[in-house]
């Protein structure tokens, strides 16, 4: 265990997951500043959930094989420039906790998160090989 090394306590975690090749060091400081400024637990990366991907969008396929909406909504307000933004986290590019949030909730989430969110270029996240062959497109073009 980390404080049992030279009875060492750390204030703050930061991880990087290895997963994202595109995130840069401006994300990584802009990611600190703003958890160092604000009252949080913990920060995380996150992106904008595309409005096809938004809840409200999202339908289910029933046992009768029809499909249901995964969640009631009001259809007059089920157009694009209408619909409540979503985020998810990037594949998490960057996690930032405090210690206590770590040691005592186990978790990388406390109950105050802050976002910080970056744009989809730099939100590659390589889990499989569509993704390795993405990034590899990506970086082809520059």
């Amino acid at each position: 265990m980390i404080n049992n090394q030279d009875q060492y306590k750390p204030d703050t975690i930061l991880l990087l997951q290895p997963t994202s090749p595109f995130r840069e060091s401006k994300h990584i400081f802009e990611a600190l500043t703003t958890f160092f400024e604000g009252n949080a637990d913990s920060l995380v990366s996150v992106i904008k959930v595309p409005h096809n991907f938004n809840p409200f969008a999202v339908m289910s396929l029933a046992k009768d094989g029809y499909l249901v909406p995964y969640q009631d909504y009001d259809e007059r307000k089920n157009i694009r420039q209408l619909k409540p933004i979503f985020y998810a986290r990037n594949g998490a590019a960057i996690y930032i906790c405090t210690y206590d949030c770590l040691m005592k909730k186990n978790s990388l989430y406390g109950d105050k998160i802050l976002p910080y969110e970056m744009d989809r270029s730099a939100s590659v996240d390589i889990d499989d090989e569509w993704d390795w062959k993405l990034a590899e497109l990506m970086l082809s073009h520059n």
